[in-house]
């Protein structure tokens, strides 16, 4: 019996470490001009980053363009920006 429950505790330890099964929605942030950080294009939310990537290459090609994709974002209105958990290439 007790092996069983330091089992389940061990279980649900690594589960909530591991992001205890929150869906990962992923959004993807277009600049078409690296050089101008203040005008860019949003993705709609995909399931994995690489839809997000996706999503990004599929733009219109431009020779100084980036992007990034962010990893449950929200925006925080009062400073007019997205903050995501984790944001990647």
């Amino acid at each position: 019996m007790k092996e069983i429950l330091t089992i389940i505790v061990f279980g649900l330890i690594g589960y909530f470490i591991f992001g205890g099964g929150k869906k990962q929605e992923w959004t993807g942030f277009f600049y078409p001009d690296i050089s101008d950080l203040s005008e860019w294009t949003t993705s709609p939310v995909f399931n994995n980053i690489e839809s997000c990537r996706d999503w990004a290459y599929s733009q219109t090609s431009y020779n100084q363009a980036d992007y990034e994709c962010g990893l449950n974002c929200e925006f925080d209105s009062r400073y007019g920006v997205n903050i995501c958990k984790e944001t990647i290439q």
